[in-house]
């Protein structure tokens, strides 16, 4: 009998880990990244306000707030003004997602916070990942590893070749990537308690035209 590919709990996964895994390359820069954060929009004047509001809510609370308050009380509106699923191709967010695909001899059992992703009511061929935490590193938090972990998965889970996109948020700090094949890049922190936050949702905005592109791209040749 075939023995099971080994799996791993998804707060366990390290950098190391990872770039193990999927034989991870870091780069400085990639031009699909580059591009993705210089992604431009425009906000009417109650777009302004509500962005506004709750980065002066953060403000006052981020220092008090746990994990679900950041989530329930700025996250979810930050995520509302990008209005990602406004679309009629089968795409959507799907919040507290588990997704399984094996990952060269190894099964990644993935738990996103948040993936953009084609289906009704599970998540079938991901996108974009989004991982949330308070703090950076210790105990089980590592959200670059976890989110890289997530995107390795995709790759197996998605049948045609594209760039993925990632996120993770650390406090009020937001952090963007692509992994490009096994190559990764990863911006510097966009503080969403600044101005930063205008930009943030015109990167999260540019995602819907990315996974109409990823769409359109031919399935790759799977020799059986």
């Amino acid at each position: 009998m075939a023995k099971k590919p080994a799996s791993r709990p998804f707060h366990r996964w390290t950098i190391d880990n990872v770039h193990a895994l999927g034989q991870l390359q870091v780069l400085e820069h990639h031009p699909e990244l580059d591009e993705w954060l210089q992604s431009t929009t425009s906000f009417d004047a109650t777009e302004k306000s509500y962005l506004l509001h709750h980065r002066e809510t953060l403000l006052k609370k981020i220092v008090t707030w746990n994990e679900e308050d950041l989530k329930m009380k700025f996250i979810a509106h930050v995520l509302a003004a990008a209005d990602i699923d406004t679309n009629d191709i089968g795409y959507r967010t799907f919040f507290e997602a588990t997704l399984k695909a094996p990952v060269n001899g190894e099964n990644v059992v993935a738990k996103a916070d948040m993936v953009v992703a084609l289906g009704i009511a599970e998540p079938r061929q991901p996108f974009f990942f989004l991982q949330e935490y308070k703090r950076e590193r210790g105990g089980d938090t590592d959200p670059l590893a976890q989110v890289l972990a997530a995107m390795l998965m995709a790759q197996t889970l998605n049948d045609y070749t594209h760039i993925l996109y990632g996120c993770y948020i650390i406090g009020r700090n937001w952090f963007f990537l692509v992994l490009d094949g096994n190559k990764y890049a990863v911006s510097n922190a966009y503080n969403s308690s600044a101005d930063d936050l205008f930009q943030i949702v015109a990167i999260l905005r540019d995602l819907k035209p990315r996974v109409e592109a990823a769409l359109k791209l031919p399935k790759r040749n799977v020799t059986k």
